[in-house]
């Protein structure tokens, strides 16, 4: 058998649900507020005032102060996301955001791209005619070639080399 609340209970539950909410909303708007006029403050301030204001006249700390800040800074980002908590606030904030590309980058790398793409096609081209007129010791010799070359070669020089040892009839190790 399952037991039901009294409706008075759930309204209450309901009622002080909704006044947390309302609350925890001023609290975000009074902090965006309070970094306002911490920012005007700094603003005032010369060069190497702000720390000893804040210590002198300020309840918390200066990382505080820098947080407020940067609510206040945000406020346009954080109200278009419907935080409603500085808990939710401070969150977003110190998440890192993607970088944002423009047109002319992301034209760019695809261009690369299709550089690249064409440029392995070539290599694939290349190694698959090279293969083909390998007997199969040659192609096991070739395989035994060092890549990245460590004597100080180009992969160009290195391959090469590879193929003038193997037109000679030897692999070079």
């Amino acid at each position: 058998m399952s037991k039901t609340l009294a409706p008075d209970r759930v309204k209450q539950i309901c009622a002080l649900h909704i006044e947390c909410e309302g609350l925890a909303r001023q609290t975000f708007d009074k902090a965006i507020i309070i970094g306002g006029l911490l920012a005007e403050a700094k603003a005032d301030l010369g060069h190497g005032e702000w720390l000893p204001f804040v210590q002198a006249n300020l309840p918390f700390t200066d990382r505080t102060a820098r947080n407020y800040m940067r609510l206040h800074e945000r406020r346009g980002e954080l109200k278009s996301e419907t935080v409603s908590d500085l808990t939710g606030a401070y969150r977003m904030l110190t998440e890192p955001k993607p970088p944002e590309i423009s047109a002319e980058e992301t034209a760019e790398v695809k261009r690369l791209l299709g550089s690249l793409k064409s440029n392995l096609e070539d290599v694939q081209s290349n190694l698959e005619d090279v293969q083909s007129k390998l007997t199969p010791e040659q192609f096991r010799e070739w395989h035994e070639v060092e890549f990245p070359p460590e004597n100080g070669q180009t992969m160009p020089e290195a391959v090469g080399q590879a193929l003038q040892n193997l037109n000679n009839g030897s692999a070079a190790k």
